[in-house]
């Protein structure tokens, strides 16, 4: 058993001797994800680093910023479309003088209305003499 403990120990001496420069050489590689040099600030951004020193609060104050920006969008501007959308409908069809088209779906309807079928034959000779 000690036979093989020591041939096993000069084993590992003739690696230590092989590796020897290599490890020391690996030890020595320099990584490049150091930190960056401490950087003076001027003007606004000095005012901003104040309350934000770090990048990433910078960045999460920012997407923050167009969040709010989009909400309140979206608060002014949000109700004036529905009612535009709700009111546009009753003023076509309640509409004596414009004819819709025949792909539109309230067409149908249109032509059940006395006369209404009338004017759409005379805005189609209108068309044709276009």
């Amino acid at each position: 058993m000690l036979g093989a403990l020591g041939a096993a120990a000069r084993g590992a001496a003739r690696a230590r001797v092989v590796a020897g420069p290599a490890a020391s050489r690996i030890g020595a590689r320099r990584g490049m994800a150091g930190g960056h040099a401490k950087v003076e600030y001027e003007g606004a951004e000095k005012i901003v680093r104040q309350y934000l020193p770090e990048d990433h609060q910078i960045v999460l104050a920012n997407m923050a910023s167009w969040v709010v920006l989009y909400g309140l969008y979206k608060l002014v501007a949000g109700g004036s479309k529905e009612e535009a959308k709700a009111e546009a409908p009753a003023a076509a069809s309640g509409s004596d003088t414009e004819v819709p088209s025949i792909m539109d779906d309230s067409f149908e309807e249109w032509s059940k209305v006395p006369g209404n079928l009338e004017k759409w034959e005379k805005s189609m000779e209108e068309w044709a003499k276009q």
